[in-house]
C-alpha cells in the first residue's frame, strides 16, 4: 500500500511540475495579496490571474511609456550637457520585394512571404488552447521565431474571454511592396 502512495505522489509531482508555474514573492507582499484576495472572496491564484488579465497590459504599456520617456529625457540632457545640436535621424524603411512582407516590431524586423503570413494568421487565430507550445506545434518551424518575438512584444496574446489567440495589429507594422 505504501509503494502505491509513493508512485501516486511522484505522478502528482510530475503533473504539477508540467502544468503549474511557481511564483515567488516576498512574505510581506504575499500577505498583502492574501488579504486582498480574501476581501474579494477569491483564492490567491484566482486573484492574481484576474489582476493580470485586467491590468497586465495597461501596466506593461505604462512601464514601456515611462521607459521611453526617461530615455528621451536622458538623450535630451546629454545633448545639452555637451553643447552640441542633436543630429537629424532619417527614418528609412526598406521596401521588400514583391510577394514578401516585412513585419516591423520596433527593434526586430522579419521578412516573410505573404503566403507564410496568411498561414501564420490563420493558425494563430484558430488555436484555442492558451499554451504557447500548442501554437508552436501547429506552426511551421521557420515561423517559430516570429511567433516568439511577437509574443514577447505582446503583439500576439491569448484572449481569455474569446478563448482564442489574437493578433494586436497596433503593436507592429506591416511593410509591403506597392
Amino acid at each position: 500500500m505504501g509503494n502505491r502512495n509513493k508512485v501516486l505522489s511522484k505522478a502528482v509531482s510530475r503533473y504539477m511540475a508540467k502544468h503549474y508555474k511557481i511564483i515567488w514573492v516576498r512574505r510581506e507582499f504575499h500577505e498583502k495579496i492574501r488579504d486582498v484576495a480574501r476581501k474579494v472572496g477569491r483564492s490567491i491564484p484566482e486573484f492574481v490571474y484576474e489582476l493580470f488579465n485586467r491590468y497586465g497590459e495597461r501596466l506593461a504599456e505604462e512601464l514601456l511609456a515611462e521607459g521611453s520617456k526617461s530615455a528621451r529625457v536622458t538623450r535630451h540632457t546629454e545633448t545639452h550637457s555637451k553643447g552640441a545640436k542633436a543630429p537629424k535621424v532619417e527614418a528609412t524603411t526598406r521596401v521588400p520585394e514583391p510577394g514578401f512582407l516585412i513585419i516591423d516590431l520596433g527593434g526586430v524586423k522579419f521578412k516573410i512571404r505573404k503566403e507564410d503570413w496568411a498561414l501564420f494568421v490563420e493558425i494563430v487565430e484558430s488555436t484555442s488552447v492558451p499554451v504557447t507550445e500548442s501554437v508552436l506545434k501547429r506552426l511551421p518551424a521557420h515561423l517559430w521565431d516570429l511567433f516568439k518575438q511577437m509574443w514577447r512584444w505582446s503583439a500576439v496574446r491569448y484572449n481569455v474571454k474569446a478563448k482564442a489567440w489574437t493578433i494586436d495589429y497596433s503593436r507592429f507594422r506591416i511593410i509591403q511592396a506597392r
